[in-house]
Formats: structure tokens, sequence, C-alpha cells
């Protein structure tokens, strides 16, 4: 460990995991593992199968990032988004929508926003306006 409680060879085990990731030989549910420890979406994707999947992926691999560039570590190629605008704004096509206007994971998106507030009164004035 390093003397901040780190690990001291972090760079090493992030480069391990990408090379596992990108291991074309391997199953596509280990190189999926392997890919979410580094923030690495593309072979987590590959694998995720509904809305929630593909939200959980990209945040993580946005945490991922996030934590490698406070540490001042750069991973090239990974792809990672910036925030959850633009985790939403990619994942928007795939929402579950129960009718033209209401959506499940759009009440999901706006908690996790901190927006719901807003996201209801728009609900309720289009209930108002019929």
């Amino acid at each position: 460990m390093c003397e901040d409680g780190g690990n001291i060879n972090r760079g090493l085990w992030l480069e391990s995991c990408v090379g596992q990731a990108r291991d074309g030989n391997a199953d596509k549910y280990e190189r999926a593992i392997y890919g979410v420890l580094v923030g690495s979406m593309s072979e987590a994707l590959e694998v995720s199968t509904s809305w929630e999947d593909r939200i959980w992926v990209e945040t993580s691999a946005m945490i991922e990032g996030e934590i490698n560039e406070g540490l001042g570590m750069r991973l090239a190629g990974l792809g990672a988004p910036r925030s959850y605008k633009e985790i939403f704004d990619r994942n928007n096509g795939q929402m579950v929508y129960y009718s033209k206007e209401f959506s499940f994971n759009e009440i999901q998106k706006h908690l996790i926003e901190n927006s719901l507030n807003s996201y209801i009164a728009n609900i309720s004035s289009k209930i108002k306006d019929g």
C-alpha cells in the first residue's frame, strides 16, 4: 500500500484488467467483468440486456474514470461518460415506455438527476391540460 493508503500498483492492475477485458480468447462475460473493473464500457455493454444494465455499466465507468482522473491515471480508449446527462442521452432510445409520455425509466432518470419535482410538475400540467 502507498503511504496514503492506496494501491501503489494500481496502474499495473488497471493495465492488466484492460488486457483481460480485451482478450478475444476469453469468455464474453469474463471480459465484461474486467471491463467493469476498469471502466471500459464496450465489453460490459456487449452483454448488457436491459436499460438498467446499460445505465449501471455507464455509471460505473463514469465513477471509475473520475477515480482514475483524481489519481492522475489515464487509460486510453475507454470512452467513459462524463455526466449523467451524457449517460441518459445515449440510452434514451432504449427506455421502456408505458404510454407516449410516461416511462418508468424516465422516473429513474429524474431521481438520479435530482429533478423529479420538475418532471412531476410537467406530467401534472399535461394531465390537467387533457
